[in-house]
């Protein structure tokens, strides 16, 4: 509204009160002068009524004064608590994150426009419902734990991981504030930032951090901490395991000849191939270029690692078909075995690669077995 408005519709209002207020003052006054005239001289019981009434009527003036002060003061704080109300109003409804209230039991009583986004509800659909309908089973204990955390007045941030009313998977960042009324907990406050985008980013960054781009596999980083890992382990259980290095023959060939995007293809289809002759418990990573290593763990002894690799020299001597044409390209493999050969991971690639170049020197396509070992 426009000030001088509101000042024109207030001045009437004003001049209203101030008559409505004085008008019994102004009474008494008139009826004063009127028992004045009549009298036929000022006496002491004139005088002592005209103090009296003056008296009166002054100790009202100040009252009404004090009232309206009060008044004031009153419509002030009303004013600022209206402009308080609807500054939070505000945050809360035009917050970007989901905004809510939960009770002592979890259920919600208040939610903004992104909560019934986030969660799929039209609005006041999701007041009375309890939070935890939305949360992936698995973390249900856990989110509820930090909700009674929060009941005890110790504010809590964490992750979880919610489905929305129609099935759809969130990861949300959670902020719970405990609500305190006359110093009492009466519910939570709740924000929950939506990270999806964020984790699926995450997770890619660190599949990368451990997986050859190309084939998806294990790469050299990968492969190094896990053979470490599998040397530790092999020791305190007294197993034993095999180390594998793998060279494609031919593969320069291949890619000077048919370009790096055919290169490309049958280093994929070598690694589907290398995969599907190992266990789950097995490890193939790519050491890059046309350089596999394989982790071959808790062996019952060295038949059964031969068997493995005749498995993969019979798969990967099969021509690979790719657009339309056939490529060839047989391994050379070395092999190397804990304890048998070496007891450190430098050690066992050593063998390993030192076996497989071997292979190389006397006619490729077949695999040797560490010198050691035999």
């Amino acid at each position: 509204m426009d000030p001088e408005a509101a000042l024109l519709d207030e001045k009437p209002v004003q001049q209203l009160d101030f008559l409505r207020l004085s008008l019994p003052y102004v009474t008494v006054l008139i009826l004063f002068v009127f028992m004045a005239s009549r009298s036929s001289g000022i006496d002491v019981v004139t005088i002592g009524s005209g103090i009296s009434i003056l008296l009166v009527i002054f100790r009202q003036i100040i009252i009404i004064s004090e009232n309206q002060q009060l008044l004031q003061k009153y419509q002030d704080k009303t004013e600022q608590l209206d402009v308080s109300e609807q500054r939070y109003k505000s945050l809360f409804d035009y917050h970007p994150d989901a905004v809510y209230s939960l009770d002592v039991t979890g259920r919600f009583e208040s939610a903004n426009p992104s909560s019934n986004a986030l969660f799929g509800y039209e609005k006041n659909e999701l007041i009375g419902l309890s939070n935890s309908l939305f949360i992936e089973k698995d973390m249900q204990l856990q989110a509820a734990q930090y909700l009674e955390n929060a009941l005890r007045g110790q504010p809590q941030s964490y992750e979880v991981p919610m489905r929305s009313r129609f099935g759809e998977f969130h990861y949300l960042s959670v902020t719970n504030i405990p609500i305190m009324v006359r110093n009492n907990i009466v519910g939570i406050f709740g924000i929950g930032k939506d990270i999806t985008e964020n984790k699926k980013n995450e997770e890619k960054i660190q599949f990368l951090a451990y997986h050859d781009p190309l084939t998806g596999l294990a790469n050299r980083r990968y492969f190094g901490e896990s053979l470490k890992k599998a040397v530790t382990e092999a020791e305190l259980l007294n197993e034993m395991f095999a180390v594998m290095f793998i060279d494609l023959d031919h593969f320069k060939e291949v890619n000077d000849t048919l370009g790096h995007d055919i290169g490309d293809e049958l280093l994929i289809s070598v690694a589907n191939r290398i995969t599907s002759c190992m266990s789950s418990n097995d490890l193939v990573s790519r050491q890059g270029g046309d350089e596999f290593t394989l982790i071959m763990r808790n062996v019952s002894g060295l038949e059964t690692v031969a068997q493995t690799a005749d498995k993969i020299l019979s798969s990967l001597k099969q021509a690979h078909r790719i657009n339309d044409a056939e490529i060839f390209s047989p391994p050379s493999i070395g092999i190397a075995v804990y304890p048998l050969d070496a007891s450190t991971p430098m050690d066992l690639m050593k063998k390993a690669d030192k076996a497989m170049y071997e292979v190389k020197a006397n006619g490729k396509g077949h695999y040797q077995f560490s010198k050691e070992t035999i």
